[in-house]
Order: structure tokens, then C-alpha cells, then sequence
């Protein structure tokens, strides 16, 4: 009796490892772009092809691939197609280079669905949490806005935390000073907002987390805030319906 209830521990847990592993490759295939940094790209287009992008600075490629996933959860890829004028070492993308990993990031609440690739980590930008849900950012608890639109209505400051006296950020590009404000009639993804209203000066509104790109940080040492994001107020946010 107990060796007959070992085998059928033992072909549940078979089970269950190839069900997971089905799992990760169907999060794989229907979900869409994993980011790293901000630069680089994957896209699995369907079950063996695939696109690398990597756009920034001393990076500009963008390659097809086949691939396969071996076991459940190494994506390895088996032929790179790259344009006949571009040099290979434009495109350091590790995926292309050695096989990958697959996971589900139990840490994480909003963007769980990754690849490691040695030691980059590319986050699928699908969420795993519904819009309205709430969650927490930051340690600060929040309504998820799955990247809502919006846009700001006068020149604003941006802050490290949903509140007036937080630390402001800088925003860096590739030239010119950092950035300091987000200007009027910026166009802004919108993350998530505070759970309840704050009242700032005369004014009582929800503080807005908002898409900022990768480059903005906070304080020294430059501190940056999850998913490029960054803190605004929402009296000078304008929510598109």
C-alpha cells in the first residue's frame, strides 16, 4: 500500500512539472515584449520564431531567430537572421548566444513572466494582475492602471514618493542638461494611483504613478523607482477617458 501511494506521488508531480512547464511556454508565446533596460527587446512571435531588438546608446540591431524550448523552461536559440549590412557585435543579446532560462517571479506582483539571460533579466510587460486591482508599488499600496493614459497640464515636478516633500527626480537623455520637470502636455503611461486621496496644499487629488522611461532617478546615489516610474500629482495630471 505505501509503495503503491509513492508511485502515485511520484506521476503526480510528473504531472504537475510538465503542466508548469506548458504553463511557462504558453506565457511565453501569447503574452508580448520582454524588456531589459529599456534597450533591449525579445518578441516570440509564435512557437519557433522570434525577433531581438536592441535600440540605445552603442546599440542598434534588430534580428530574427528560430528557437526551441528544451525541457521546461531553456529557450535556446537554433538560427540567427541578421540584415547583410549589420555587424554582429551590434547586438549583444544573450539570448542569442546562450540558452535562457524561463520563470514565474514569485516576488513580484504586477510583471512576473521573465526570461534570465546570464545576468540580464527581461521582464514581459504583460501583467499578471487585473486593471483596478490593488497592489503595491514601492511598498506603497496602490489601484494597478495597466498603463492608462494621461498627460500633464502644466510643467511639473516628479517625486520619489506619493508625497510633496519627497525627493525630486532628474530625467537623463543623450544630450543637453537632465530634465527636471515634465513638461505641459506631456504625454504620461499611467501605472497605478494612490489608494486614497492626499491633500496637498489646497488641493485634494490621488498622486499618479507614471511611466518616466528608464533614465530618471532620484538623489544620491541615483536611486531609480520600479518600471521607470516615477511620482505626480494628480491635480496636474489629465486622465484620457
Amino acid at each position: 500500500m505505501v509503495k503503491r501511494k509513492g508511485k502515485h506521488i511520484a506521476k503526480f508531480s510528473f504531472i504537475l512539472f510538465c503542466l508548469t512547464g506548458l504553463s511557462l511556454h504558453a506565457d511565453l508565446l501569447t503574452k508580448t515584449v520582454y524588456i531589459f533596460g529599456g534597450a533591449k527587446k525579445l518578441l516570440f512571435k509564435n512557437s519557433s520564431q522570434g525577433i531581438a531588438v536592441c535600440h540605445g546608446y552603442g546599440c542598434r540591431c534588430e534580428v530574427e531567430f528560430s528557437y526551441v524550448v528544451e525541457g521546461s523552461d531553456k529557450v535556446r536559440v537554433t538560427k540567427v537572421k541578421k540584415p547583410k549590412d549589420q555587424q554582429s557585435e551590434d547586438c549583444p543579446i544573450p539570448l542569442l548566444e546562450t540558452p535562457c532560462t524561463l520563470r514565474i517571479d514569485s516576488n513580484e506582483k504586477i510583471y512576473n513572466n521573465e526570461i534570465v539571460c546570464g545576468e540580464e533579466v527581461y521582464t514581459n510587460v504583460a501583467p499578471a494582475i487585473a486593471k483596478n486591482a490593488q497592489t503595491e508599488i514601492d511598498s506603497v499600496p496602490v489601484i494597478f492602471l495597466d498603463k492608462a493614459s494621461g498627460s500633464t497640464t502644466t510643467a511639473v515636478k516628479f517625486r520619489q514618493a506619493p508625497d510633496a516633500t519627497a525627493q525630486a527626480g532628474k530625467c537623463y537623455n543623450d544630450a543637453g542638461p537632465p530634465a527636471e520637470v515634465l513638461q505641459k502636455n506631456t504625454g504620461v503611461a499611467v501605472f497605478a494611483r494612490t489608494v486614497e486621496k492626499m491633500k496637498v496644499g489646497d488641493w485634494n487629488n490621488y498622486w499618479y504613478f507614471v511611466d518616466a522611461g528608464p533614465n530618471c532617478t532620484f538623489g544620491e546615489p541615483q536611486k531609480t523607482l520600479p518600471y521607470g516610474g516615477v511620482w505626480v500629482f494628480g491635480e496636474f495630471i489629465r486622465m484620457k477617458k
